[in-house]
């Protein structure tokens, strides 16, 4: 059964010894167009793995004949972020990690553009920019935001997410910005398969890949857990050498213990980066680091055997 929408998971003790006085950070979900909060409930626990107090926001304004104007939609995103802050006692240096699917990308690129709350990663699963319903385009918000961020492409997706206007599109745009990327392809996935439930979606209008709904999950599960762990080094940084081997321990069994689809890889990609303290990597050589980590889970795990990943 899927969880409440209205859930929010805040997670300050990353160890069994090694307990935070408050979350590190503030973790927002987008959900996509009309695609209900409770599908992404997954992602949050993720999130909170890390040491974020993590949200997936609905969209209550969106319509199917009216989608909420992005920028109000990204002020949703924002607004809850720092209501998170706050109930949390978080300063502003606290940072912020946006991750959306579809539109809730969309979402995302403005939010991280307007945030005054430093963005520590920004995560686009199968993202979609302008349509005949919504003509406004974010990649300029995308690239002057410049934002580590991480794209994962539906290469099937195209019904629900147009050629000119999907993750290409947004992966050129941080190419045009020399923002630091990562660029993850799944040849056989569509566009929805990116939810945790997609066979108990009421509708479901975009086509269905090849690939298993749980290989596309998991792949989107192993970026997340490889972008923070890159890019959210403090969660590292809080912990001694020794205890490195504890809090991947312990990640493992809050990952182990949910009820979603597909974790193997992502387990198995959080253990080899924490073991590796990615974060004494140089800033400019992160994006390697997440990208070679990926590829070792693809080279060992069946359902990542499709993933073409970038490394730039």
């Amino acid at each position: 059964m899927l969880a409440a929408a209205s859930s929010t998971i805040c997670s300050p003790r990353i160890s069994r010894s090694l307990a935070l006085p408050a979350p590190l950070g503030v973790g927002i979900v987008a959900p996509g167009f009309l695609l209900p909060a409770e599908q992404y409930t997954s992602y949050a626990h993720l999130l909170s793995s890390f040491g974020l107090c993590a949200q997936v926001v609905p969209d209550r304004m969106s319509s199917l004949s009216q989608p909420a104007p992005i920028g109000a939609r990204a002020a949703e995103l924002l607004d809850a972020a720092e209501t998170q802050a706050r109930r949390s006692r978080l300063p502003p240096s606290a940072p912020l990690v946006l991750v959306g699917h579809s539109r809730g990308a969309k979402a995302c690129c403005v939010a991280a553009s307007k945030s005054r709350r430093p963005v520590a990663a920004l995560i686009l699963l199968d993202p979609v920019d302008v349509t005949p319903f919504d003509s406004e385009s974010v990649l300029q918000s995308l690239a002057t935001a410049f934002v580590p961020t991480a794209v994962l492409g539906a290469a099937r997706g195209a019904d629900c997410a147009p050629v000119g206007s999907n993750y290409e599109e947004f992966y050129a745009s941080l190419v045009r910005a020399d923002a630091m990327r990562l660029l993850g392809v799944l040849p056989s996935a569509g566009h929805t398969q990116f939810v945790d439930d997609r066979r108990s979606l009421r509708l479901d209008v975009c086509a269905v890949g090849k690939s298993p709904d749980a290989a596309v999950h998991d792949a989107a599960f192993a970026m997340i857990a490889a972008w923070v762990a890159v890019t959210l080094p403090a969660r590292l940084a809080a912990a001694s050498s020794r205890d490195v081997a504890e809090v991947a321990a312990e990640l493992e069994m809050q990952l182990a213990a949910q009820d979603a689809v597909g974790q193997d890889a992502a387990l198995q990609l959080a253990r080899a980066i924490l073991a590796a303290e990615p974060q004494g990597e140089l800033e400019e050589k992160r994006p390697g680091v997440a990208c070679g980590q990926l590829r070792l889970a693809a080279q060992s795990h069946r359902n990542h055997n499709n993933v073409r990943w970038s490394c730039l």
